[in-house]
């Protein structure tokens, strides 16, 4: 394993760490979005479904109530015993060491997955020998072309390094796909999920001395109590409403140039 794979190792263990004790509560980030997904997508497919990274499970419990027979790979021991006590189906291995043997999805689903694996290649060449001929592949990702890593460069919240170990756009994601016997047949801009904080995080990260303040607490419970930080929540208490304001109008005119700051591509196996 070399020296940049082991920090991210290392970061992603330090930050799952922090939040295990809170992971039931933390991670609705799915649930808003991805139900609507299940349900305007993949409407009248039945069959078997895998979510790689899925979490405490509860975008599998959506898809699980679409009629689906749902399977989930997440390598945070928390966040897999949280999923497991809700009756789901969770491998315990990590996706290229798990044996399918002659199992078939009709969908998978990568939700900010891809940027954490440092082969990404092995995992879309596995993927394809896992999913149906006319399965469904979906990928989120955040997009190193949109307009706000142009703005923010290395106070972009999605940056979220040493815990990526790739950047991805539109363009190289779907050069990767295709290396690897996928087409895109549709991307996605419209996050509402995680565009607009994206925006709101990334602007207090540059005039903040505390660097993603705001998530700090969202998500690792992490109460103000230096100078620096009660500081940081004084301006953030100042500036919340305009930013806010400021965060939905830019989120309207990333999805009108298709600059969004992640996106996600619906793609299928070649046909050949």
């Amino acid at each position: 394993m070399d020296e940049l794979t082991q920090k991210v190792k290392l970061a992603n263990k330090q930050f799952y760490s922090l939040i295990s004790n809170n992971y039931e509560s933390i991670d609705g980030r799915r649930t808003f979005i991805l139900k609507k997904w299940v349900l305007n997508n993949i409407q009248n497919k039945k069959g078997t479904f895998l979510d790689i990274g899925c979490g405490n499970g509860r975008f599998l419990i959506a898809c699980k109530y679409k009629g689906f027979g749902t399977y989930g790979i997440e390598g945070s021991v928390a966040a897999r015993s949280v999923a497991s006590k809700k009756e789901l189906f969770i491998y315990t291995k990590d996706f290229l060491s798990q044996e399918f043997k002659s199992k078939k999805f009709d969908v998978v689903t990568l939700w900010q997955v891809l940027e954490h694996i440092d082969d990404p290649n092995r995992y879309l060449s596995k993927i394809k020998k896992i999913i149906k001929k006319d399965g469904l592949l979906y990928i989120g990702l955040p997009n190193i072309e949109s307009t706000q890593y142009l703005m923010f460069r290395s106070r972009w919240f999605h940056l979220d390094l040493p815990r990526h170990m790739f950047a991805y756009s539109p363009r190289t994601l779907k050069a990767m796909l295709k290396k690897n016997g996928f087409d895109i047949f549709y991307i996605d801009y419209n996050y509402l999920e995680y565009n607009p904080f994206g925006f709101f995080q990334s602007f207090f990260n540059v005039i903040l001395p505390v660097f993603n303040f705001v998530y700090k607490i969202i998500k690792r419970g992490k109460k103000p109590h230096t100078v620096l930080t009660l500081f940081s929540g004084f301006v953030v208490l100042l500036l919340f409403l305009p930013v806010v304001v400021l965060s939905l109008i830019f989120y309207l005119i990333e999805i009108i140039f298709r600059k969004g700051a992640t996106f996600g591509v619906y793609a299928k196996i070649r046909n050949v």
